[in-house]
């Protein structure tokens, strides 16, 4: 007849042989983490092991956990031990109780409001080390709160809009957290900087952050977006030059015009006042009754100026008479050439006399 011992886990408990538990000692799988160890060598049962590490805490008062091995008989006094590393190989347990231990703070977490004021909190653990074998829990606040960026948000309204901007100079003031950080950080530089009237940050997730001093507009850039953070009263351009004159003569009108784009008024600034284009009339000499009146076959001796291809001989005649009128005195006539069935190079003429019996041509003398 013999025993045969039987060793298994039941809720945590080692049970051997009778299925009674081990004195004091809970069984869990995995490895201590603990200052030092006893190396007993094997032991016949878990029970030995336990009652063999209870002798030795008679020398050794830090004992306060047992470890054995699951594949052979090894037996281990485990010296201020605090918790486990998981392991299959191995199983330990507590002789003592552990009192639970406050980590060290947290960092504080992000305000949660940019201005106005917000909240940040910290926060510890009981895990250094965690409460054991029915331990004590930790004593003490595990949490704690504290007010931030209590300054008053943004006094203005700053409506972005994709570019870059049209400014004097700008100062680089770095990453910042929020857009409403930028918009604070550039109105302090304005209690002393004045020209500061815009904002720029950019497009990316990192929002890089400058004050722009003397901004007046945008222009078109995918890598920023701007805004103006007060009014900006438009101002005139210069007047553009004068229109050509609807006429050559008998009388015309021209005119001319200026924008209000210097700068355009932004963010609900002054519109420009004052006219914003004039009108004044031009070619006031009576129009010359010269006629014209081309003969096929006809031709013009002398030189020429050469206008090109015009759609027909009313527009070459009129063409010369006005350069005549305008420009060229010396102009006496049309001189007009077929390229084709439907287009004509037109010539204005400044000789007088004629040369007949051309073939495709056809001129005349003004009179």
């Amino acid at each position: 007849m013999f025993k045969l011992y039987l060793l298994a886990l039941v809720c945590g408990t080692a049970v051997i042989g009778t299925r009674r538990p081990v004195p004091g000692c809970n069984f869990h799988e995995g490895n201590p983490i603990w200052k030092f160890t006893l190396d007993l060598g094997d032991k016949p049962s878990i029970r030995e092991c336990v009652k063999a590490c209870e002798d030795k805490k008679l020398y050794y008062p830090d004992i306060n956990g047992v470890t054995v091995s699951r594949t052979n008989k090894k037996c281990y006094c485990t010296r201020r031990m605090t918790s486990l590393v998981p392991s299959s190989g191995w199983r330990t347990c507590l002789t003592t109780t552990v009192d639970g231990g406050l980590s060290v703070w947290s960092d504080w977490s992000v305000c949660s409001a940019s201005c106005g004021g917000g909240v940040q909190e910290r926060r510890r653990n009981c895990n250094n080390p965690l409460p054991q074998n029915g331990g004590k829990q930790c004593n003490g606040t595990m949490m704690q709160k504290k007010d931030c960026n209590w300054r008053n948000c943004p006094s203005v309204t700053c409506c972005f809009f994709p570019g870059w901007v049209i400014k004097k100079n700008y100062i680089d003031i770095g990453v910042k957290s929020t857009i409403s950080e930028c918009i604070l950080a550039c109105e302090d530089r304005k209690a002393n900087d004045p020209d500061i009237n815009g904002v720029a940050i950019t497009t990316s997730s990192t929002i890089i952050c400058r004050c722009i001093r003397g901004m007046t507009g945008w222009l078109p850039n995918s890598s920023w977006k701007s805004c103006v953070t007060e009014p900006v009263a438009g101002g005139f351009s210069a007047w553009s030059d004068w229109s050509m004159c609807s006429a050559t003569c008998n009388g015309g009108t021209q005119h001319r015009r200026r924008l209000c784009d210097n700068p355009s008024p932004l963010a609900g600034g002054r519109d420009c006042q004052g006219v914003r284009s004039e009108t004044q009339a031009c070619n006031n000499r009576p129009c010359p009754r010269w006629s014209c009146t081309p003969v096929e076959g006809e031709g013009i001796t002398g030189s020429y100026v050469e206008l090109g291809i015009m759609r027909s001989e009313v527009d070459c005649i009129s063409t010369c008479k006005e350069l005549k009128f305008l420009k060229v005195p010396s102009i006496n006539g049309a001189y007009i050439s077929n390229i084709s069935y439907t287009i004509l190079k037109c010539s204005c003429a400044k000789g007088t006399a004629i040369v007949k019996n051309l073939n495709g041509v056809r001129s005349c003398v003004f009179k």
